[in-house]
């Protein structure tokens, strides 16, 4: 089984963004949400286009826990 390892440089981050870039906005904005937000992609998956655009915060219930949770969209997550 491979060992999957978290992406910790910044710069590191940075490559992936601007190659999902040219390839897809869709996975670009899934991979962004993901590293701001701190989601699992359970979670990410099942968010929709119309609970983040425009939109200052938006809430989820968690599909792991059932948690009810509720996230402020930051600066960087913004810009993209």
């Amino acid at each position: 089984m491979a060992i999957v390892e978290p992406i910790k440089s910044k710069d590191d981050i940075k490559k992936v963004e601007d190659v999902l870039k040219r390839q897809s906005s869709r996975n670009l904005l899934l991979f962004v949400v993901g590293t701001n937000c701190g989601l699992r992609i359970s979670d990410i998956l099942a968010l929709r286009w119309n609970q983040i655009l425009d939109a200052e915060e938006f809430t989820i219930i968690e599909i792991k826990t059932g948690k009810q949770r509720t996230i402020r969209i930051n600066m960087q997550l913004q810009q993209h």
